[in-house]
């Protein structure tokens, strides 16, 4: 196993020196199992770490196509506009040791963590869990941190470089495949995710977000089959990791696409 000052040089990223250090230190004895819910992790909008005390509150951070987005003190402003939607397409990403910049590629991610070339290689090389190892390193820093607090609307504007028209589309990261929010299934008929998962509130509270499939939405006059989600509705899309919002003028259509009829009357 390499000494700390080899792991730390590394990356010369000097904001994540102190993490590089607690990296050497689990690698050294080997990760714990069977750890309290809590951590803190890097928030993918601003790049400062960003703690959960729960499950819920991991499943929270989490709930955007698997980015970590922090909703702690300092991260008011990383949930809303143009996060998150819009961060799926920048062309980077902050590794979740180092905190440098790296390009957002599939194999760069451990799991739901995104990990540089030199920190993954140290824990692959380790034979430890790489699951186990980022577990422990979240703990670790709730710990230095002193815990989790509601962020009570106070924060930072993240970087304002992120606009959707910045990039082309080879900068989109698609969620890691079969993944799904915390508290979502797949509907067994039409294969949409539905249910309720934990997500951050406007205050730093955890609330529950519904997503409704296509099932529960109104039926073709035509065919009697439903034809949209439900107006004024929520839901997950797998594709792309983002939660889409139907609008409530959905719901004065009355045909599906394949019943429509022309309006040319041919």
């Amino acid at each position: 196993m390499p000494g700390t000052m080899e792991v730390i040089s590394v990356c010369s990223n000097s904001e994540g020196g102190g993490d590089l250090a607690i990296l050497a230190s689990i690698l050294g004895q080997g990760p714990r199992s069977d750890l309290p819910p809590a951590g803190a992790k890097v928030c993918q909008p601003c790049g400062e770490l960003a703690t959960w005390d729960s499950e819920e509150g991991r499943a929270a951070g989490h709930v955007h196509g698997g980015e970590f987005i922090g909703f702690s003190p300092g991260h008011a402003n990383c949930e809303f506009s143009p996060y998150p939607a819009h961060l799926r397409r920048r062309p980077y990403r902050y590794c979740e040791v180092c905190r440098g910049r790296i390009e957002p590629r599939a194999d760069s991610r451990r799991g739901l963590s995104w990990l540089c070339q030199g920190c993954a290689g140290l824990i692959d090389a380790s034979g430890h869990s790489p699951g186990m190892v980022l577990d422990e390193l979240a703990l670790r820093r709730f710990a230095r941190i002193g815990g989790h607090l509601p962020h009570r609307g106070e924060g930072k504007v993240p970087e304002a470089e992120v606009g959707l028209g910045d990039f082309g589309e080879q900068a989109d990261v698609p969620p890691p495949p079969d993944w799904i929010p915390q508290g979502l299934y797949l509907c067994v008929v039409c294969g949409e995710p539905r249910g309720s998962a934990p997500s951050p509130g406007r205050g730093g509270e955890i609330v529950s977000r519904a997503s409704r499939c296509v099932c529960d939405g109104p039926a073709c006059v035509g065919c009697g089959r439903p034809r949209s989600h439900p107006p004024v509705s929520d839901h997950y899309h797998r594709a792309s990791g983002t939660w889409l919002h139907v609008a409530y003028f959905v719901g004065m259509k009355r045909y599906c696409d394949e019943c429509e009829p022309d309006p040319s009357g041919d």
